[in-house]
């Protein structure tokens, strides 16, 4: 079968900086793919090179086959792929219910009618504050209103980054009951997450990302029994001596969760 998303020994960055080097990943429809690492490591980079908001220097990015190369970021997304910044993008002083409208306005009206039915139904906070302006509302509520931006827009691939920043327990936790829903309408997310609990909680395969590669990669559980999984994830080799003192992993997960 086809992969949804393949990527082939991507080299990507900024201007004359490379951050990635030699990346390779395939991703298939529905799957759910987490990526763990420090910070600087190319995490989100990886990301922007999907949608086409960074310079990519070599390498292969290929969506049900076919090249994306040289495709500008709005055409990838009428592809189906769509991102979830670390910065929301959202209309502040619009209400909830208006965001939502205003992001799926290319859908006909009985799409836009089923597709807010499913999204009120994942996060039940976001329909209790409808009409509410988002401006007005916690930050970690308008995070679930920006993932609900990009979920209206009907896409095969959801691209997260850091979608639990500002988020409180409560709300991680229906995160984190959400993917399943989300997987379970065929649309595969990659998840960049610092949060190990949230990130281990649903996904399939788990890849730890050091100096713009992937270093280690398996299922949860291979994982967190990885002697080498905790040095990787904290970045403690790429830091050297002064890097963090180690941490249990598990209970890094169970703080979390």
């Amino acid at each position: 079968m086809t992969p949804l998303l393949s990527v082939r020994r991507l080299e990507a960055g900024y201007d004359k900086t490379k951050v990635l080097s030699g990346v390779d990943l395939d991703v298939q429809p529905g799957e759910f793919l987490s990526i763990l690492g420090a910070n600087g490591m190319g995490k989100s980079t990886f990301l922007r090179s999907i949608v086409g908001l960074c310079r990519v220097f070599g390498g292969e990015i290929l969506l049900e086959g076919e090249s994306l190369r040289g495709m500008p970021a709005f055409s990838r997304a009428r592809l189906g792929i769509s991102i979830l910044h670390d910065d929301r993008k959202i209309f502040a002083s619009q209400s909830v219910d208006d965001n939502l409208k205003l992001a799926a306005r290319s859908l006909s009206r009985s799409q836009q009618r089923s597709e807010r039915a499913f999204i009120y139904s994942m996060f039940p906070v976001l329909k209790d504050r409808i009409n509410q302006q988002v401006r007005t509302m916690s930050g970690g509520e308008q995070q679930m209103v920006a993932l609900s931006m990009c979920l209206i827009r009907q896409p095969t691939l959801l691209l997260l980054d850091e979608p639990s920043f500002g988020l409180s327990p409560r709300l991680v936790d229906l995160l984190s009951r959400a993917f399943q829903g989300i997987t379970d309408r065929g649309i595969a997310i990659v998840l960049v997450e610092q949060n190990a609990g949230l990130a281990f909680s649903s996904a399939h395969r788990c890849f730890v990302m050091q100096s713009g590669r992937f270093t280690l990669s398996g299922t949860p559980e291979q994982l967190t029994k990885d002697p080498g999984f905790s040095d990787a994830y904290f970045g403690i080799e790429e830091m050297g001596a002064a890097g963090p003192a180690r941490v249990d992993l598990h209970q890094e997960m169970g703080n979390s969760e």
